[in-house]
């Protein structure tokens, strides 16, 4: 028996188009920021709004992934995760890992552009995921897209092509999140992908289930939940404190704040009487009988 996360992974859609036929004249008008600093990468999140998101990164990695419901916990990267250009002419062929040479990386959010000077052929990258100003149903789509011009620079004809390895084995970082790093949890994982054909775009769907050993598991959401219990649920010791006499104004139709969205948030289903919260006694002032003298 074993407990099973489902994670849903962001739909990856890989299209090219020849640089001598036009190419991507729709963004001939594209303005970025250069990222120009050595060492530290950047990235650009590519996901549908409430969707997730992976990032693309000046180094032409894929990393940060946001997609697997791990909002406060991203993996920084995935075992076997990356883009490559496959290049054969003369009967030999050659794979060039993208992130493998110079990297021209700019952005301007919704699009990355990166192009690739070591490559035997140019390769300008479009990264981008749709983003519709006030429509929030086309800007929620869980999908990546790259999409590339390229142009043969060379003098012999080539065959071009272009791979996108989605790695899915997340067992190190499974195990790290579900118990600190304190202990081992076994993990296993069982991957699938399927070809996903759209009007507009080809990709593919890939989906990741996590099985957990359940007793190792409950194990230690019971001992997490006695530690918070024993620091936030223990017996406090306390003396009782009139203050009865300090109350200025009534808690009736007093808000929570002083902006309009609190207006419907008030203190007046409060019952006057005793009250013990964690064993700790509380004297609710009847503001009636007080005067409006509550609070």
């Amino acid at each position: 028996m074993g407990f099973t996360a489902w994670m849903t992974i962001t739909v990856l859609a890989l299209s090219a188009c020849s640089a001598a036929a036009g190419g991507l004249q729709v963004m001939a008008d594209f303005q970025g920021i250069e990222y120009t600093e050595q060492g530290r990468p950047v990235g650009m999140p590519m996901g549908g709004i409430g969707a997730g998101s992976i990032e693309i990164s000046s180094q032409g990695t894929l990393m940060e992934f946001g997609n697997i419901n791990n909002w406060a916990a991203r993996v920084p990267s995935i075992p076997g995760s990356g883009l490559y250009l496959t290049h054969r002419t003369d009967g030999k062929t050659s794979v060039y890992p993208l992130s493998a040479g110079k990297v021209r990386f700019e952005g301007n959010f919704p699009f990355a552009k990166l192009t690739f000077p070591d490559l035997p052929v140019k390769l300008t990258l479009w990264c981008w995921s749709p983003f519709v100003l006030h429509d929030i149903r086309h800007s929620s789509y869980p999908v990546a897209i790259f999409d590339a011009e390229i142009e043969n620079t060379g003098k012999e004809s080539a065959e071009v092509g272009l791979a996108l390895y989605y790695g899915t084995d997340y067992s190190a970082w499974l195990q790290k999140l579900s118990v600190a790093g304190s202990e081992t949890i076994p993990v296993r994982i069982l991957s699938d992908s399927s070809p996903v054909c759209g009007k507009y775009a080809d990709g593919i769907s890939f989906k990741t289930k996590a099985e957990l050993d359940t007793a190792t598991v409950q194990e230690r959401i019971a001992r997490t939940r006695k530690t918070l219990e024993d620091a936030y649920l223990k017996s406090y010791d306390f003396t009782p404190i009139n203050i009865s006499n300090a109350c200025t104004r009534s808690y009736k139709n007093h808000t929570f704040g002083d902006d309009k969205p609190h207006d419907p948030l008030t203190f007046d289903d409060l019952t006057p009487g005793r009250r013990d919260v964690y064993g700790i006694p509380f004297e609710i002032i009847d503001d009636k009988a007080s005067a409006g003298k509550s609070c």
